[in-house]
Parts: C-alpha cells; structure tokens; sequence
C-alpha cells in the first residue's frame, strides 16, 4: 500500500479528489490548507483537513481514518459551499496503488449473473464498472480484491445510489477512480455534497477472513453487549389474506410442532392502503407500510410482541419506508387522512411490471429532514407498539430515474446526493 500510505503521509499536500470547475479539471494548486488535526479512536487514527478551494470558496472536510492493527484505511470527505458557485463536474476519488500486472477480482451484483466471480488482468485493459439504476449492488458489487507484483488489498466504494469505478494499468501503479455516477451541479451556499467513503484493507494470503475478522470487529454493532451471532428465524408464511387470527394459528402451529427459532420474520402484509385503517385490496404492494392496519390486526401485533418477548425470542418486522404504494386514484384520500404527510415529500412516481401486475410506487424525499423525522416516529411507533426488536428495510424500485427527474440540467446529482446522505441520517 506504498502509495497510499503517501497519501496518508502528505495528507497536507495531496489530495485525492479529482473534479472539474468552470469546465477546467481541478489541481493541488487550486487547493489551501485551513486546519489540520489528528486524534485516536477505538484503535483507530483519526487524520482530518480542511480546504478551501479557491476558485469556488467551497470547503473540502476529508477524513482518513487508518485502523493500526489491520493497516485499513477509511476515507470520507464532503465539499461545503461558502456561497453560491458554479458547476462542478464528475467529483471523484483517485488513488494510484503501487505495482504493476494488476489483477481485479470481485462479484457480480443479485441480478443476471447472481454473485458469480469473475477476475480480469488490467494488462489487458481498463475494467469500468456502474451502478446506473441506483441499485448499488444489482449488476456489480462495489467491493474488490486488488492484486499487483507489489500489494494485495480489498478496495470497497460504499454508496446507496448510481456510482461508478475505473481500474487503469499505469506504468508504476494501478489507478482507482470512484465516486457517483454523472455529477454536473452547482452548489448553493451552505450545501454539502458528500463523496462515497472509500476503504482499502491489505491482505496477503486469504481476503474472505481478512475481511471477515475486520468487518466482524470494526464494522458490526455489538447486540445486548455481545457481537451478533448466527439466528434461525422462521416467516409468517404469506404477505397476504393475514390478520390476527391467522397469525395466532401460525404461532400456535410452530408451538405445537416443538420447532425452536431465534426469531419471527413477519414481513409485508401487515399496513394500510393509506385510505383508511384497513387495506381494501389486501395486497402488500398497496398502501403505508408504517401504518398498522387496524382492520385485520384490532390489537396490532404486540400479542405476537409479547408472545415471543416472553419465550426469549426476537421479533423481526419489514418496511418499505422510501416508498407509499397507494393507488393514485386514491392519492386524495391518502393526504386527506394524513396531514402530517407533505405532498413536497413525493419526489416522484415509479411503475413498473411485477409477476404480469403493474405496480405503483411513490418514492419520498429523505433528503428533505423534515420527512426523515416523520419517517423516524412513524417506524418507532410501530416497531413500539409492536414489540419488534429487529428492523428489516426493503426497498424495491430502481430510484435513479426518479432523482434524475427532480434534477435541474445545472443540478444533475444533487437529489441523489442529499437523498443517500438522507438516508445514512434516517438509519
């Protein structure tokens, strides 16, 4: 990791952020360094600049923390706007890892090739890879093994939206650009763009437990005190026709059968329609998924809550909660019955065909803080009144198409930008 522990070394002088301003790609010379400080944490060093960025007066906060016991490194940055300014174009990262025949391995996404593994010698050629649709792991997942006559490290690009990676063979290096896919925006005063955060994990002869034992150690929250372990959970069975009686007799059928679990998983199929306490159709894809519905679940689902709370178990709930599925003939309804619900928090609609029906989504703007808060009662509150002890979010849409309709032709990005960091908020 030569080279970049260089860049970690002169973090005051180097910069790994490449973009273009007023049409001209952007230079350290553009670049003076306002403060600097370091600090420890939990076995981390915590290295942290900022910039300011003459030719714009945008602010650079970019942070690098470096794991000691496992030579990781973690890097986050984000431009803040001093005033308004003019368009910045395809902001990205850039590293160099020292070395040459490169060779990149890593997985293909949940969709056509389902995970399988594939490698490519950067001999070759450049490997250019998108997440176009704004699933981040649907076609590609954005984490690599990289191998030159030199290094061998894992580089992971962590976003929740559209990004792309680039892996060029130079004459003493590999080059590793990322960051989100097609960024053309100004920005306005006190706007904060955020950079996907970028990891690099060296490894010498086995990375799935190098990985594992970070992931495991640096990454997951510790549950009760202790580090998650492996459960077995068991499903309601359908995520339609239920409600209470159902899931008395479904619970009572597990019991009968002497079948140990660690957890229920009630997934979809327990909200409104958004017109009222009940759901007309009883299709999980229509309604408010943070909204109980009343019609089949009199009690909620705090009998079941306490049922399990009682024999030790957990109880798993889903949501949707980016999404309100309500028919748009009944959109009237919907804000009649719900006040606290801003029609500026739709930020669009998206339909598409699913098992020969034509589904309707209508996607809500967490980038929009006042909807996030609503979002955060409304899930507690279920979860709450429920019992739930664990939190399952779906979501089941590609949103690019949706953001890149709420963009200005001088915006393009920005509605996903504030959405993912939104999201990172919401959680």
């Amino acid at each position: 990791m030569e080279q970049i522990e260089k860049a970690l070394r002169e973090f005051s002088r180097q910069i790994p952020i490449v973009f273009t301003y007023r049409d001209r790609e952007s230079t350290d010379l553009d670049w003076q360094l306002e403060t600097k400080s370091e600090s420890k944490e939990s076995g981390a060093r915590i290295q942290t600049a900022e910039y300011l960025h003459l030719p714009s007066a945008v602010r650079l906060r970019i942070t690098c923390a470096h794991t000691c016991e496992y030579g990781a490194q973690e890097w986050r940055a984000e431009l803040i706007a001093g005033e308004d300014t003019e368009i910045f174009g395809n902001i990205h990262w850039e590293f160099g890892i020292g070395g040459n025949n490169g060779r990149l391995i890593g997985n293909y996404g949940d969709s056509v090739h389902e995970f399988a593994e594939y490698e490519a010698e950067l001999s070759r050629g450049p490997v250019s890879h998108e997440a176009a649709d704004g699933r981040p792991t649907h076609v590609y997942f954005p984490y690599y093994r990289l191998e030159t006559n030199e290094q061998k490290l894992i580089a992971v690009l962590n976003w929740q939206g559209t990004w792309f990676a680039k892996f060029v063979q130079k004459a003493a290096c590999v080059e590793f650009t990322g960051g989100q896919l097609n960024v053309n925006t100004r920005l306005f005063r006190g706007e904060v763009f955020c950079l996907p955060a970028v990891l690099f994990l060296p490894y010498t002869e086995d990375p799935v437990n190098t990985w594992r034992h970070f992931y495991m150690e640096r990454c997951m929250p510790p549950v009760r005190g202790k580090r998650i372990s492996p459960l077995l959970g068991i499903f309601n069975g359908s995520c339609e026709g239920l409600n209470e009686a159902v899931i008395d007799r479904l619970y009572g059928a597990y019991e009968k059968a002497g079948i140990d679990y660690d957890f229920w998983w009630f997934d979809a199929g327990w909200g409104t329609d958004g017109t009222g306490c009940g759901n007309k159709s009883g299709k999980w894809y229509h309604g408010l998924n943070t909204e109980m519905n009343l019609e089949a679940f009199p009690h909620g689902l705090a009998s079941l809550g306490r049922k399990l709370k009682e024999s030790g178990r957990d109880f798993l709930l889903w949501f949707e909660p980016e999404l309100i599925r309500t028919p748009p003939e009944d959109f009237d309804a919907l804000f009649a019955g719900h006040p606290d619900l801003k029609r500026k928090w739709i930020l669009g609609v998206y339909q598409y065909e699913w098992c020969g029906i034509t589904l309707t989504a209508q996607m809500l703007d967490l980038g929009d803080r006042d909807c996030r808060d609503w979002l955060v009662k409304r899930v507690t509150d279920v979860m709450s009144e429920a019992g739930a002890t664990i939190y399952r979010q779906d979501f089941n849409i590609p949103p690019a198409e949706v953001w890149k309709n709420c963009d200005a032709s001088d915006r393009r990005g920005m509605t996903e930008n504030r959405y993912c960091s939104g999201l990172l908020e919401f959680y």
